[in-house]
């Protein structure tokens, strides 16, 4: 629950409106257990995996019994292997030839050192295709919310006496500061600051809710107001507004890439499904109301939130507490993202220095000169959402577990097309097929590819409608 509230909740009251009651309530709710959906088949993956290791334990015992066969029919008596050369032999047929292929396929050696175990999966999924592309997609994901989290500084910026007025030379200011704190060796004191935001977000919530109420209390003692009801059941402006919440929201959660960050910290990792089932409801509840609460209060939002409230002091201070907590938050995703690209340079692990300040400040300059370029913090992180976190949460697990899944009937296909040599060697070998592998099950391999289409039919709708809005406030 920790992990998913962050700088997304101020896009929460846009959300709202753009997506209307019925589907910001039950979609919302949708989207967690999409986001369990995708944790649980990560976590099938890994023991996918330790059956591939019985897989690859079983060809190695066949190859050895089939070593040992092999030289047996050579030791033969002359006279008999003088008859089997001299009857006539019919050259293997095409399929045969194909089948001993599949047979003789070795196992893939251990993935490179240093491999994640998201990675660790993607490589035995697919080979060494696997980790590039896996790569480049957390590449996409961590730059594009560290861009629209740099969009969001600009934005609480500009609400402060401290803004230079100019967005640019704002924005050189940022990377000015950002550069040594990717440099940093130990990112503990900054990721107790970023968890230390917490706090703060609870306060500029407080503060945004206060305004709010005090709004809404002058508004209502005008006579001459009119009060616009934002609250629609439906989205009122049809698939873009649909795409904005959907982006929205997706952003709050993205806790599927952190899938085995959550096991591997866990006392009985088995328990990590339904713990975040719950945790997952919890936040979207609390999403649910939090957006239609502050929804009620600013219902002309076109923007974050925060964006709405009057200047004055505590205003000031609320934005430029933010500032300092999405600053302290994005070299937590920049220097990831930078050892990604430093460990394809250096592939022994001994990042060179240069390398290091190259990689770092590199990305820093990027994702800045990027989001000086895009419009408000809203948009851009409807369509990171849309796009990278997405793509991630929803298409990637369910894929992997998928090509697992098949690797497993395919293997139990050949397994049935070689019996045992004798009944002899299936006593000397008590490890039968079904202890090894649980039995082909075609209703996951259908569920898997139901949530790939579906998946990737979401993203890309939702991404090119998000994509539309932002060229078109740019």
């Amino acid at each position: 629950a920790k992990t998913a509230a962050g700088t997304g909740i101020l896009a929460l009251p846009f959300a709202a409106k753009e997506g209307g009651i019925f589907l910001f309530v039950v979609g919302t709710l949708a989207i967690a257990v999409w986001n369990v959906f995708g944790l649980k088949r990560l976590c099938d993956c890994l023991e996918l995996l330790q059956e591939q290791q019985h897989r690859n334990a079983l060809v190695v015992l066949q190859k050895e019994e089939s070593f040992v066969k092999e030289e047996h029919d050579k030791n033969q008596d002359d006279n008999n292997y003088t008859e089997q050369v001299t009857e006539p032999v019919s050259p293997p047929s095409l399929k045969s030839s194909r089948n001993r292929k599949k047979r003789r396929k070795r196992p893939l050696p251990p993935p490179p050192a240093g491999t994640a175990t998201l990675g660790k999966v993607a490589y035995y999924a697919l080979g060494d295709v696997g980790i590039v592309v896996l790569d480049i997609m957390l590449l996409l994901l961590l730059c594009g919310i560290v861009i629209a989290y740099e969009v969001a500084i600009l934005a609480f910026v500009r609400g402060t006496p401290f803004t230079t007025g100019n967005n640019l030379v704002d924005a050189t200011i940022i990377a000015v500061l950002l550069v040594p704190l990717c440099m940093v060796d130990d990112m503990s004191n900054l990721s107790k600051l970023s968890h230390l935001g917490l706090v703060i977000l609870a306060f500029a919530m407080l503060v945004i809710a206060g305004y709010g109420v005090a709004g809404y209390d002058t508004n209502q003692a005008d006579s001459n107001y009119v009060y616009d009801n934002p609250f629609h059941f439906l989205p009122p402006n049809g698939l873009t507004g649909v795409s904005h919440w959907f982006g929205c929201v997706v952003f709050g959660f993205g806790i599927v890439p952190l899938t085995f960050n959550f096991r591997e910290s866990m006392a009985d990792p088995n328990l990590l499904p339904q713990t975040a089932l719950v945790s997952m409801l919890l936040v979207a509840a609390a999403y649910i109301v939090t957006g239609m609460a502050l929804l009620f209060l600013y219902p002309d939002i076109q923007d974050d939130v925060l964006s709405q409230i009057p200047d004055g002091g505590l205003a000031t201070v609320t934005r430029l507490a933010m500032v300092v907590v999405v600053m302290a938050t994005a070299p937590l995703l920049i220097v990831p993202c930078a050892e990604i690209i430093e460990g394809k340079i250096h592939h022994d692990g001994q990042v060179h220095p240069k390398t290091r300040l190259l990689a770092r400040s590199g990305l820093s300059l990027f994702t800045v000169a990027i989001s000086v370029t895009l419009p408000g913090f809203v948009t851009v992180l409807a369509f990171v959402g849309c796009f990278s976190v997405s793509l991630v949460s929803f298409c990637v697990p369910p894929f992997l577990h998928w090509v697992l899944l098949r690797q497993q009937q395919q293997f139990q296909q050949q397994q049935q097309q070689q019996p045992p040599h004798s009944l002899e060697q299936e006593s000397e070998h008590p490890h039968s097929e079904e202890k090894l592998l649980p039995p082909y099950r075609i209703l996951p391999l259908a569920i898997d590819a139901i949530a790939i289409v579906f998946g990737l039919t979401t993203t890309a709708v939702t991404t090119l409608f998000t994509f539309r809005k932002l060229m078109n406030k740019e």
